[in-house]
């Protein structure tokens, strides 16, 4: 394979240049509506997020658990897991962007409950939750991304991750390759 990195803005030309077909794109889970409307339809799309969900082993149960955001109501809580322990920015996508395409999917006014790093929500606090969405766990190894859904999967809550509810949450995850 040879891998070919560029902005979104430049992908249309890239994609023209290369007089084939690629075999398979890899996007930031942010980009994928601008990415899936310059893809050719039968061009497979990934993120990052996801092939991290495959990787770690919990691509099943994210599908499942993003099955939720069809049913969210007024004041459900909504924890959202970051693994890393990055100084966020002005808009960063855990805390401000999906939130905020959670409460425009739903049409709900939703509760949020954040944790970073290797801080985790207690069984006790787990209760409360309607679902649970994990980054794409690129600092955590396979066995400690696992102890964290078999957390959640013993508290009854659903779990997904950011590039699986994203692809959701723009209506196109029936599109995405995994």
């Amino acid at each position: 394979a040879i891998p070919i990195v560029t902005q979104v803005e430049e992908l249309k030309a890239v994609m023209e240049s290369l007089g084939k077909k690629v075999k398979l794109v890899v996007t930031d889970s942010q980009a994928f509506k601008e990415v899936e409307e310059i893809l050719e339809k039968d061009v497979p799309l990934t993120s990052f997020s996801i092939l991290m969900a495959r990787y770690k082993g919990f691509l099943s149960y994210a599908l499942q658990g993003c099955a939720i955001l069809d049913s969210l109501e007024d004041g459900d809580k909504i924890y959202i897991a970051e693994g890393c322990t990055h100084h966020r920015q002005c808009g960063d996508i855990g805390t401000v962007k999906l939130p905020k395409m959670l409460e425009k999917y739903s049409g709900k006014k939703l509760s949020f409950v954040f944790t970073e790093g290797k801080g985790f929500l207690s069984e006790e606090k787990r209760k409360e939750l309607k679902l649970m969405i994990h980054c794409g766990a690129c600092m955590f190894n396979k066995k400690h991304v696992m102890s964290r859904v078999e957390q959640a999967v013993h508290s009854q809550i659903p779990i997904t991750n950011y590039g699986i509810a994203i692809a959701k949450l723009n209506g196109i995850l029936e599109d995405i390759d995994y």
